[in-house]
């Protein structure tokens, strides 16, 4: 059966959905990277005041490809520590634990972003005092 376009839409949204949870969380907590500071500035205004969803902008500033360059350089220590190892087990026991969702059947919403803010600070914090003992 074909997909209408609608049905690639809902796909789309979806399999962005952890990308776009991270990122929003990057702008929200003001570690949005300079270009999309300086290039859209409106449209990360649109995501801090939830006028704009995560995967919206994600999908169309960083055509759904997530880059260092999408975040602060004050943060890109976490991103590496995190993300790439650690953050898509934290995704996946968010959305199946405190959402009773499974990975990749729901897009972004803002209730859920907010259940996965609460995750990522938490290893956010986490990060930053292993990181404080790690340099001493």
């Amino acid at each position: 059966e074909e997909l209408e376009e609608s049905d690639t839409d809902i796909i789309w949204s979806n399999a962005c959905n952890h990308c776009s949870m991270f990122l929003t969380w990057a702008i929200m907590r003001g570690y949005c990277g300079e270009s999309h500071l300086s290039d859209e500035p409106e449209a990360v205004e649109k995501v801090k005041e939830r006028e704009m969803t995560g995967t919206e902008f994600f999908i169309k500033y960083c055509d759904s490809k997530l880059w260092r360059e999408d975040f602060a350089e004050i943060i890109l220590p976490f991103v590496d520590a995190y993300y790439e190892s650690h953050y898509l087990d934290t995704y996946i026991a968010t959305a199946k634990n405190k959402l009773k969702k499974e990975p990749l059947t729901f897009s972004f919403s803002w209730e859920d972003y907010d259940v996965f803010e609460r995750a990522i600070d938490k290893a956010y914090r986490r990060w930053q005092f292993r990181s404080r003992f790690a340099t001493k």
